[in-house]
């Protein structure tokens, strides 16, 4: 056998062979336990569970386990059947039956199996109705062609349909019953596997419906046995009444031959007399119907016995016989004759007188082994010719002897005649079994000659009865009894007729029957009920199951004692522990750090105790280990739950680590952010103080001062410009900063500025430049890049000067960075690193290194806005710059800057436009200057001037929207940031909208870059803090 569950398979001949003697042991075993259970005539049975072995075995072992069935079914059947016939007549019979058996098997096997799926996890009713359904149609296979075969001579039509409907309801139970039970057993045993719903379902249904049969069989059995009893009971009182009867009759004739010896001349009176009381009356002999003396009478005297006789009283008496036409007459000449001489009752039966019963030769034959006995000899059955009631009956003259003292010699005795009793047959069994016939069939025959029985008495007529006798009926309850009767055997049968049957049924073998079937019904409904509650839990688990895994957080179970029943996936990819590892161990051992170990036990002690727990029915924060020790934070959530009359504890774990990190990145950034919009604010109102200083001191210093003057002015006004320089670091912090933004290699950028870094780092430290290869194009501004780098190689200078190993490296890379890598967008990234062999930072000074004017230098020695600085440049291009460092290990500063994804080629050539003086003169235009701070405004009011435009201005922009109504302008010059319902940004969208014709300048002192390229498009921006020639060019081009 290679699998289970296919119709063909192949194998060595070996296993095939041990398959075939198996199934065949089998079969004949499971058939003569049905034997057993059999309705007689005993080789048919309401349940035949090999015919279930017969499938499950093709099914499962495959088409040459057909052999086995054939074996077993001729063993069975042919050993059932030579016991009631000869073994040359069982042999063909048998081998038919196998054969229908086995095609049976075979057409169950390749059929029944489409109705249904075997490994099937669901159960439905529309697979168990189809099987039994199939099953029915294969009991036909076998159970048609078996009923001809096994069909008794004389049976009839009715004989024949009962065995096939019963052939074909145990066939077909037999499949419904024994498949289920045999097939479960073969695959649990041979191969370990659970049955599937459907196989469960049926064996339970299997072994209700064969318990529901075996319970009517024997409740059947009990009731035929007692039926049985009864019967015998009535059949024993009519025995022994017929033989009492015939005892008596026997009696009587034996008391009136003894008188007649006594009285051997006696007449007609006398003997009437004697016979008055046996013959009629109350108290008459039951079934004799005449009593009859019968002298012999001598050839030579028979003249002389006639005349007597005559004068006697009997005229016209003469000796008779009956000729070939069956007519009386006068007797031939003869050396003896027996005459009829006197016989009661005379007045049914006077046409005897006279007639010679030694004339006729079953009578003569009587009458001989009468003489050669001594004793009544009975005649084989005769048509009585006695008149009366007895006309046209069966029955026998019984002759017994009757001796006289013979007057020559002593000792001698003379035979002189017979009484003869006439025994009617039909009235010997009515009056004696009258009860017994009644309520059964009952038939007697004569058994004494060799060939087939002479029926004499039958109370029903049959086309079986016309040959054996009875015919029907319940079988196994009928009773035969043979009697001998002066010499004669008798065999008298006997079975319950219908009324018996009905009178003495009794409901209960159907009521169990039907209570049974019933019961099996509700239990099939319940157990699929639970199989169904089970798939379900099972699903349900599945699915559980399944969540459990796929869920991210860990999900571990303990029991009350803190030993560990549920290990999820996440569990195992959390903590480092195999499931197989963790189940049934103490949780302490496994995740609890040591130093909260006695907690742990504590806090499970109340909870059983108390049932309070700071943790329970809780979400809270606590340390876990891993399986290499780690100690980290996990989000705990514990919940109770009560299984098997014992808590448990479920809980939710969850790795708050990264959670941590990004927490700690978020209050970094938004403290970065608020320091920027605090940074970015300042700048802005400086920018307009010194765009009022630096215009103010550009115009004295236009309008010829003295020499001194001019010293001092440009003095001040160089100190305005290094503080807008200032401010420009300020915004850059802020990410406000002004980008000149193109697309360059970052390779190339830093090979130019490498001479500059080197410098920048004296020759005392070793610098080394690491490029990567290729092209590493990204989106910036060339000045910030350089900025940035330049303030991060010097903080590098600065950290190795006074280490003892002084090296410093700049080095590219690239990094692709995943969905959820911190607070940047997927995608590639440009690294550039700068790292130096210093000391390296503590934790408290790593979390303050973004803040702007924060330095660990010497007063004097640094500014505290090199890292702001590149940390607000890559923040503006929508990268970040990260920092790893150890004390005494060394720091690493990353900057990232997202790919442009082009290459090196493609870069040749571009350039970017720099905001370079352009050449000419702007022509005269009307200008509106929408500004709040009212000395800026002077300023810019009077730039416009003295570049001969003319000058509105407003405060505000709402005022500047009047003004716009009754005022034409050619160009709006306005700040962003204004008191009022609208900004500058909002006036500019109106005006654009409204007056497309106008030219607009929006000025600002804080604008972040992706609100300068939202801008450019539609409008020119001028940075504060702003001088004239910058205005100058801005006019210019734009007019």
């Amino acid at each position: 056998m290679k699998r289970s569950g296919e119709f063909f398979k192949s194998g060595s001949v070996r296993q095939q062979a041990v398959d075939v003697l198996a199934v065949a042991l089998l079969y004949f075993s499971l058939a003569q336990l049905g034997f057993l259970f059999a309705i007689p005539p005993g080789n048919i049975t309401i349940i035949w569970l090999p015919s279930g072995l017969a499938m499950a075995a093709i099914l499962a072992l495959g088409a040459h386990a057909a052999v086995g069935v054939l074996t077993g079914a001729f063993l069975a059947n042919y050993f059932n059947l030579v016991v009631g016939t000869q073994a040359e007549m069982a042999f063909f019979p048998s081998l038919l039956i196998a054969c229908f058996n086995t095609a049976e098997g075979l057409v169950a096997a390749r059929m029944l199996p489409r109705s249904f799926s075997m490994e099937n996890p669901k159960l439905r009713m529309k697979s168990v109705l189809p099987f039994v359904g199939g099953a029915f149609m294969c009991g036909l296979v076998a159970a048609v062609p078996g009923a001809f075969v096994m069909q008794e001579p004389g049976s009839g039509t009715y004989g024949l349909l009962e065995r096939l409907f019963t052939w074909w309801l145990g066939d077909s139970l037999g499949i419904i019953t024994g498949f289920p039970l045999v097939y479960k057993g073969y695959r649990a045993f041979f191969f370990g596997r659970k049955p599937d719903y459907f196989l469960n379902q049926m064996t339970v249904t299997a072994i209700g419906l064969l318990l529901s049969i075996l319970s009517y069989i024997f409740t059947l059995n009990v009731q035929t046995e007692s039926l049985r009893l009864r019967f015998n009971y009535v059949s024993e009182v009519a025995f022994l009444s017929l033989e009492n009867a015939v005892r008596e009759i026997f009696q009587h004739q034996a008391s009136i031959a003894s008188q007649i010896e006594l009285e051997p001349d006696l007449g007609s009176d006398r003997f009437r007399v004697l016979t008055r009381d046996v013959v009629q009356g109350e108290y008459r002999a039951l079934g004799l119907q005449a009593l009859s003396w019968n002298p012999i009478v001598r050839g030579e005297d028979r003249d002389d016995f006639e005349r007597q006789t005559r004068l006697r009283g009997q005229e016209n008496f003469q000796i008779t016989e009956l000729d070939a036409n069956g007519r009386r007459v006068r007797s031939v000449e003869r050396d003896r004759y027996v005459t009829v001489l006197y016989i009661e009752p005379y007045e049914t039966n006077q046409s005897a007188v006279g007639y010679d019963i030694f004339s006729e030769p079953l009578r003569r034959e009587a009458i001989e082994r009468a003489i050669r006995t001594n004793a009544p000899a009975a005649t084989s059955p005769i048509q009585l010719v006695q008149g009366g009631n007895g006309e046209g009956s069966i029955g026998a003259l019984v002759p017994r002897p009757v001796w006289r003292a013979s007057e020559t010699r002593e000792l001698e005795r003379q035979l002189i005649g017979f009484v003869v009793a006439v025994v009617n047959f039909s009235n010997l069994l009515n009056d004696t079994s009258s009860a017994l016939i009644a309520d059964a069939r009952v038939s007697m025959s004569d058994v004494t000659d060799f060939g087939a029985p002479v029926t004499i008495y039958s109370n029903f007529r049959s086309a079986a009865s016309e040959d054996s006798g009875l015919g029907g009926g319940v079988a196994g309850l009928g009773r035969t009894r043979t009697l001998e009767i002066a010499g004669r055997n008798y065999l008298i049968e006997s079975e319950p007729a219908d009324r018996f049957l009905i009178a003495n049924a009794s409901p209960i073998p159907g009521t169990v029957l039907i209570t049974s079937l019933l019961l099996t019904l509700l239990a099939s409904l319940l157990y699929l009920q639970w199989l169904r509650t089970l798939a379900m839990r099972e699903d349900a688990q599945i699915r559980t199951s399944q969540i459990i895994d796929c869920a991210s957080d860990a999900i571990i179970a303990i029991d009350n004692k803190g030993f560990v029943t549920e290990w999820s996936k996440a569990a195992v990819q959390m903590f480092g522990y195999e499931e197989r590892d963790t189940l049934g161990k103490p949780l302490v051992e496994l995740i609890i750090p040591e130093q909260f170990a006695v907690a742990h036990a504590l806090a499970m002690s109340n909870y059983s105790s108390e049932r309070e727990s700071r943790v329970v029915n809780k979400i809270s924060e606590m340390s876990a280990r891993r399986a290499n020790g780690e100690i980290f934070t996990v989000e705990l959530s514990v919940r109770p739950v009560f299984l098997r009359g014992k808590h448990e504890f479920i809980g939710l774990i969850r790795d708050v680590t990264e959670r941590q990190r990004a927490e700690v990145r978020l209050r970094e950034s938004q403290k970065l952010d608020a320091i920027g919009q605090l940074t970015g604010g300042l700048a802005h109102d400086f920018n307009n103080l010194l765009g009022i200083v630096i215009n103010n001191l550009d115009y004295l210093n236009a309008n010829g001062l003295n020499e001194v003057s001019q010293r001092h002015v440009k003095d001040a006004l160089d100190a305005a410009v290094r503080a807008s320089k200032v401010t420009k670091s300020l915004m850059s912090v802020a990410r406000r900063q002004a980008m000149d933004v193109g697309v360059f290699d970052i390779n190339a950028e830093l090979a130019e500025l490498k001479p500059l870094m080197e410098n920048t780092i004296g020759k005392t430290v070793h610098f080394e430049l690491k490029l990567a290869k290729g092209c590493l194009a990204s989106k910036f501004d060339t000045s910030g890049f350089n900025n940035a780098i330049v303030n991060l190689v010097i903080n590098a200078r600065d950290a190795v000067r006074e280490s003892p190993v002084r090296c410093v490296t700049v080095a590219t890379t690239t990094e692709t960075l995943e969905v959820g890598a911190d607070e940047l967008a997927p995608g590639k990234y440009a690294v550039v690193s700068v790292s130096d062999t210093g000391p390296g930072m503590s934790p408290e000074i790593l979390a303050r290194v973004f803040e702007p004017f924060f330095t660990t230098k010497e007063r004097g020695l640094g500014t505290g806005l090199g890292l702001p600085m590149a940390y607000g440049f890559a923040r503006q291009l929508h990268g970040k710059v990260t920092i790893e460092t150890r004390e005494q290990q060394g720091t690493c500063v990353k900057l990232y800057l997202p790919l442009a994804g082009v290459d090196r080629q493609s870069l040749i050539g571009s350039t970017v436009v720099p905001r370079s003086a352009v050449g000419g003169t702007a022509p005269v235009s009307r200008v509106l200057v929408v500004e709040d701070e009212l000395f800026l405004r002077k300023v810019a009011c009077r730039l416009f001037s003295d570049l001969g435009h003319t000058v509105i201005e407003a405060d505000s922009a709402d005022a500047a929207v009047l003004i716009l109504q009754d005022s034409n302008v050619d160009i709006l010059f306005t700040d962003i940031a204004m008191p009022g319902t609208l900004n500058g940004i909002a006036l500019a969208k109106h005006v654009s909208e409204k007056y497309p014709g106008i030219k607009v300048i929006i000025t600002t002192g804080f604008l972040d870059e992706k609100s300068r390229q939202s801008l450019l498009p539609s409008w020119r921006i001028l940075d504060k803090p702003y001088r004239k020639a910058s205005l100058v060019e801005l006019m210019c081009g734009l007019l």
